[in-house]
């Protein structure tokens, strides 16, 4: 990032301190999509950091920059053959939010968007956070049900040398 004028000072300023991770393999989708987000403190840090790291070709493709919605959006084209990856990033007044495909980016700064989300509302949810000290410790709430229902996403299968893998659900099991 240095070599693009940005420094560690700058991304504390244009960014908060929390990062957040989420993958999501809808059951009407082909792949799994993975999504990061950072808080946005400095709208204009947060641009000028996206447009450092957008400047760089990947796989021979420049990024195409574009608004939509209050947010500038920065894409390559899909590559990846077997597992096609749209890399895309978003940022908002609200939220910086990279991933590997253009819709799960929209899809999570629209949930950004909106006040309380349904995660909130959760009882499980505001027990878990409840029983975690503030400021300097995190927590990862994982419904299990959702992940491992049959028909979904991926579940734990045995494999032959007794590791364990995942498999992709089918929908006679």
């Amino acid at each position: 990032m240095s070599a693009r004028g940005i420094s560690l000072d700058e991304l504390r300023t244009a960014f908060g301190e929390e990062f957040e991770i989420v993958g999501d393999w809808p059951a009407d989708a082909q792949w799994p999509t993975l999504v990061a987000a950072l808080p946005v403190n400095d709208v204009a840090r947060g641009r000028k950091i996206a447009e450092a790291v957008t400047s760089v070709e990947i796989a021979g493709a420049a990024w195409t920059r574009s608004d939509k919605n209050g947010a500038t959006f920065y894409s390559l084209r899909p590559f990846g053959g077997f597992v096609p990856v749209c890399p895309t990033i978003a940022v908002s007044e609200r939220m910086m939010i990279a991933g590997s495909d253009t819709g799960a980016v929209e899809t999570a700064l629209s949930r950004v968007a909106q006040p309380a989300g349904e995660l909130e509302k959760s009882a499980i949810f505001r027990d878990a956070t409840g029983q975690v000290p503030p400021a300097d410790s995190a927590f990862t709430l994982c419904r299990y049900s959702s992940l491992l229902r049959t028909g979904g996403c991926c579940r734990p299968s045995a494999s032959p040398d007794g590791r364990g893998a995942f498999s992709r659900a089918r929908a006679d099991d």
